[in-house]
Protein backbone atom coordinates (compact mmCIF):
# COMPACT_ATOMS: atom_id res chain seq x y z
CA UNK A 1 0.00 0.00 0.00
CA UNK A 2 1.43 3.68 -0.85
CA UNK A 3 0.29 7.08 -1.80
CA UNK A 4 2.44 9.47 -3.87
CA UNK A 5 2.77 11.99 -1.12
CA UNK A 6 6.53 13.79 -2.29
CA UNK A 7 6.24 14.85 1.30
CA UNK A 8 5.05 15.74 4.49
CA UNK A 9 3.48 18.62 4.41
CA UNK A 10 -0.02 17.65 4.02
CA UNK A 11 -2.08 18.33 6.66
CA UNK A 12 -2.47 15.42 9.26
CA UNK A 13 -0.65 13.23 6.95
CA UNK A 14 1.09 11.17 9.37
CA UNK A 15 -1.63 12.01 11.95
CA UNK A 16 -3.54 14.56 13.51
CA UNK A 17 -1.89 17.62 14.55
CA UNK A 18 1.31 15.45 13.99
CA UNK A 19 3.89 14.04 12.02
CA UNK A 20 7.07 12.21 12.15
CA UNK A 21 9.96 13.45 14.11
CA UNK A 22 12.04 15.85 12.21
CA UNK A 23 9.54 16.21 9.32
CA UNK A 24 8.90 17.82 7.10
CA UNK A 25 12.88 18.83 5.79
CA UNK A 26 11.21 21.29 3.51
CA UNK A 27 9.47 24.52 3.71
CA UNK A 28 5.83 23.86 3.41
CA UNK A 29 3.62 26.15 1.70
CA UNK A 30 0.69 27.60 3.82
CA UNK A 31 -2.77 28.70 2.24
CA UNK A 32 -5.94 30.21 4.19
CA UNK A 33 -7.94 26.68 5.75
CA UNK A 34 -11.24 26.60 4.20
CA UNK A 35 -14.49 27.01 5.68
CA UNK A 36 -16.33 23.82 6.91
CA UNK A 37 -18.42 22.06 4.49
CA UNK A 38 -20.75 20.56 7.11
CA UNK A 39 -21.92 23.71 8.90
CA UNK A 40 -20.82 25.16 11.42
CA UNK A 41 -18.29 23.15 13.60
CA UNK A 42 -16.07 23.92 16.80
CA UNK A 43 -12.90 25.98 16.18
CA UNK A 44 -13.40 26.39 12.16
CA UNK A 45 -12.21 27.86 10.51
CA UNK A 46 -8.75 28.06 12.71
CA UNK A 47 -8.17 31.45 13.73
CA UNK A 48 -6.22 33.67 12.16
CA UNK A 49 -4.47 34.89 15.72
CA UNK A 50 -3.90 31.68 17.11
CA UNK A 51 -0.48 29.32 16.74
CA UNK A 52 -0.67 25.68 16.36
CA UNK A 53 -3.49 24.30 18.81
CA UNK A 54 -3.22 21.52 20.68
CA UNK A 55 -3.33 18.31 21.15
CA UNK A 56 -0.27 17.31 18.99
CA UNK A 57 2.10 14.56 19.24
CA UNK A 58 6.23 14.73 17.96
CA UNK A 59 5.71 16.35 14.59
CA UNK A 60 3.95 19.88 13.52
CA UNK A 61 1.23 19.38 10.55
CA UNK A 62 -1.76 21.44 11.53
CA UNK A 63 -3.25 24.56 10.86
CA UNK A 64 -1.55 27.90 12.71
CA UNK A 65 -2.94 31.39 12.22
CA UNK A 66 -5.90 30.81 10.06
CA UNK A 67 -3.27 28.91 7.27
CA UNK A 68 -3.35 24.83 6.73
CA UNK A 69 0.07 23.52 5.46
CA UNK A 70 -0.01 21.34 1.83
CA UNK A 71 2.47 19.92 -0.41
CA UNK A 72 4.79 22.22 -1.57
CA UNK A 73 5.04 23.37 -5.31
CA UNK A 74 6.95 21.32 -7.65
CA UNK A 75 6.59 24.16 -10.47
CA UNK A 76 5.50 24.39 -14.05
CA UNK A 77 6.24 20.93 -14.50
CA UNK A 78 4.27 19.31 -11.74
CA UNK A 79 1.59 17.39 -13.73
CA UNK A 80 4.34 15.77 -15.87
CA UNK A 81 7.07 15.15 -13.13
CA UNK A 82 4.60 13.58 -10.85
CA UNK A 83 3.17 11.24 -13.90
CA UNK A 84 6.87 9.70 -14.40
CA UNK A 85 7.34 9.13 -10.84
CA UNK A 86 4.33 7.69 -10.47
CA UNK A 87 4.86 4.78 -13.16
CA UNK A 88 8.22 4.45 -12.12
CA UNK A 89 6.45 3.11 -8.88
CA UNK A 90 4.18 1.17 -10.77
CA UNK A 91 6.49 -0.74 -12.41
CA UNK A 92 8.95 -1.42 -9.45
CA UNK A 93 5.88 -2.65 -7.19
CA UNK A 94 4.68 -4.34 -10.29
CA UNK A 95 8.11 -6.47 -10.66
CA UNK A 96 7.35 -7.86 -6.76
CA UNK A 97 4.21 -8.61 -4.83
CA UNK A 98 2.12 -6.15 -6.28
CA UNK A 99 0.58 -2.95 -4.77
CA UNK A 100 -2.20 -1.35 -3.91
CA UNK A 101 -2.69 2.80 -4.51
CA UNK A 102 -4.20 4.43 -1.82
CA UNK A 103 -5.84 8.15 -3.10
CA UNK A 104 -7.28 10.84 -1.10
CA UNK A 105 -7.81 14.36 -2.21
CA UNK A 106 -9.02 17.02 0.40
CA UNK A 107 -10.03 20.77 -0.54
CA UNK A 108 -6.80 21.98 0.17
CA UNK A 109 -5.10 20.19 -3.03
CA UNK A 110 -6.10 21.29 -6.36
Amino acid sequence: EWSLATDNCAMWLNGLNDNLPGYPKVSCAMVPCPEPYMGEQPGAPPDAEAPLQGPYGTGVSGPMFGKCPVGMPWGTQENETMSRLANRYFKSFSAGHGWVFWNFCTELEP
